[in-house]
């Protein structure tokens, strides 16, 4: 049984946390509800819910009875039993609450669902659930992750509801916009446009190219990183008359007089065999590995980077081998290297080893080198994404932005081979899954929590540092700079404090939605209590249910694309105690749990 990755204390398995706000994911999946994932498992017998996922289930009552054994030797005890009900199925599952201090996932038996004529199939980056050729339940991973996390509330048999809304500019749009436009580095807007118009950012979630086109961005940061000089055109230009190309060639009779004795032998290499390296100026800070350089490589339009600390002949050999490991691990690398005339021995020996072909370009002619060329975007492109970065980011951790640099720049530039997809999905050969592993705008001011066992009970639940970028070797995680140890830290937990940009999923309606979720599901289980009678359990149930119809109520006001003064508001119901039994506050309750009736 897999059951030992839901332990608090396994390391390699990080919680995933309700989508309540940006401290668990800057994304969600749905349009008005938050995804809660559970791991899908063939090897456990019944499905282990978290309180917080409670209010999926019904028939809530305390169970104490119900136990699992853990590889390490630990036994868990459920709290509660429950039953978790797929929609338009008439599929019930069995399913147990279990304590959020010692389950960190939910847990989804497969092999129950089968045992329930229910179909799984299982690829290595997602999982379907199928009832009666109808699909229930879907769950997506990484194709380099181990485990299936599926989706308990959005099925893709889910019919869209029909919606009106106001034609209007929203701020939250705009912001959203800023957020993500940023995340890519603040690329120039039309960059950023035209990439999303190519369907190269479908894959992260919400963003279309008719939001960017209605909501510009409007960023210092892009200014500090690719404001150029304003070209000085004259109102009267006479063209100037070039002699045709083929007159040139009568003018050079060496050129016809082809014989036998000088014929010229040309052999066609398609460009895909070239790559172009070159390396940047020295930056100005040295980072806190040592680096002062980046070579830049292209290749079919890809560009990568690797930093140096020196451009000495051992520096420039270390970096090109890291690049040839990189580039042959998406097939044949290049046959032919195309390098400015600095060179060495070393670097030689190693073309001979790998067996490719250094050219060098002409003396004085750096454009014929490509890389010449992008090394002015990327340099653009990294200043921009560190003048996003917190005031008090530290310049010494600037290499560190050149992963989400290297993934940002190619998902904003085509692919050589086919132009209509971008140069990373075309070197990678899939899709870059931005809600396995999401980014944010580099160098961003965060609070990373720290786990209870690792803190005191006094101490603060975080600590501050900067978001670095995704933790790709992780689900959900981000790599951060912790501020107080001069350390690296990957978390799954953040607070984000992204000034000036406001964190997507905080508008009004999802956060009072996500709270009533919350409070609807902690009163699930107090009235679940074995110190309730029935009348106390119904009571409570009642006035919940009343209670969270009136505040959808309210809701209806913010979504509803009616004028408010034409929603009419309906009295609100009341609800009469119980006159069986004596009904404490609820206040009173939340504040003496352990008071019995």
């Amino acid at each position: 049984m897999a059951t030992e990755a839901l332990c608090k204390n396994n390391s390699d398995i990080f919680p995933l946390t309700r989508f309540a706000s940006f401290a668990s994911s800057p994304y969600l999946s749905c349009n008005k509800h938050a995804p809660i994932f559970a791991i899908g498992d063939s090897g456990t017998t019944d499905t282990l819910v978290r309180p917080s996922s409670s209010h999926l289930l019904s028939n809530i009552t305390p169970c104490n009875s119900y136990r699992v054994s853990l590889p390490n030797g630990q036994v868990i005890t459920a709290t509660h039993r429950g039953t978790f009900a797929i929609p338009s199925t008439g599929i019930y599952l069995p399913s147990y609450i279990f304590p959020d201090t010692i389950l960190q996932h939910n847990l989804l038996s497969f092999s129950r669902l089968c045992n329930l004529d229910c179909t799984v199939t299982l690829t290595s980056i997602d999982a379907t659930v199928t009832h009666k050729g109808a699909v229930v339940l879907h769950g997506t991973k990484s194709a380099s992750d181990t485990l299936w996390l599926v989706d308990l509330i959005c099925k893709p048999s889910d019919p869209s509801p029909s919606v009106a809304n106001l034609t209007i500019k929203l701020d939250t749009d705009a912001d959203f916009v800023a957020f993500v436009h940023a995340s890519f580095g603040s690329p120039p807007v039309a960059t950023f446009l035209a990439a999303a118009r190519a369907g190269w950012l479908d894959g992260y979630p919400r963003i279309t190219a008719t939001m960017i086109s209605a909501n510009q961005p409007n960023s210092v940061a892009t200014a500090k990183g690719h404001l150029d000089q304003t070209r000085q055109r004259k109102k009267h230009r006479v063209p100037t008359r070039t002699a045709p190309l083929d007159l040139e060639l009568d003018e050079s009779p060496d050129l016809l007089d082809v014989t036998a004795a000088n014929s010229v032998i040309v052999q066609t290499v398609p460009s895909s065999d070239f790559a172009h390296a070159d390396s940047t100026g020295r930056f100005p800070v040295a980072s806190r590995r040592g680096n002062q350089y980046i070579l830049v490589f292209t290749w079919k339009g890809y560009v990568h980077y690797e930093p140096m600390p020196s451009r000495t002949a051992s520096s420039y050999l270390a970096a090109y081998t890291r690049a040839w490991t990189f580039y042959s691990q998406f097939g044949p690398p290049p046959s032919f290297m195309r390098l400015d005339n600095e060179t060495s021995e070393l670097l030689e020996s190693f073309a001979k080893e790998r067996h490719f072909t250094i050219q060098y370009v002409p003396p004085g002619t750096h454009r014929a080198n490509r890389a010449e060329r992008e090394i002015r975007r990327s340099k653009n492109h990294l200043i921009s994404i560190l003048c996003s970065a917190h005031e008090a980011f530290p310049l010494l951790l600037w290499d560190e932005a050149l992963p989400q640099a290297e993934l940002t720049i190619n998902h904003l530039r085509a692919y050589g081979p086919d132009p209509s997809i971008c140069a990373y999905d075309g070197l990678h050969g899939q899709r870059y899954d931005f809600s396995a592993h999401p980014i944010a705008p580099f160098g961003t001011l965060v609070v990373v929590h720290d786990k209870p066992g690792a803190r005191g009970t006094w101490d603060p639940h975080g600590d501050k540092g900067y978001y670095l970028g995704a933790a790709l070797q992780h689900h959900k995680c981000w790599r951060t700079w912790i501020i107080s140890t001069n350390s690296e830290r990957i978390s799954d937990t953040l607070a984000w404090f992204p000034a000036p940009f406001k964190l997507p999923g905080s508008s009004p309606y999802e956060m009072v939605t996500a709270a009533l979720q919350d409070l609807t599901a902690a009163l699930q289980l107090f009235s679940a209590g074995d110190h309730m009678s029935p009348t106390q359990n119904k009571y409570i149930r009642d006035t919940v249910l009343t209670a969270t119809q009136s505040l959808h109520s309210v809701i209806q006001l913010y979504t509803s694309s009616q004028h408010p003064s034409a929603i009419p508001v309906p009295s609100p119901a009341i609800v009469t105690p119980p006159r069986s039994a004596t009904v404490r506050p609820l206040r009173h309750l939340l504040l003496h749990p352990q008071t019995r009736f």
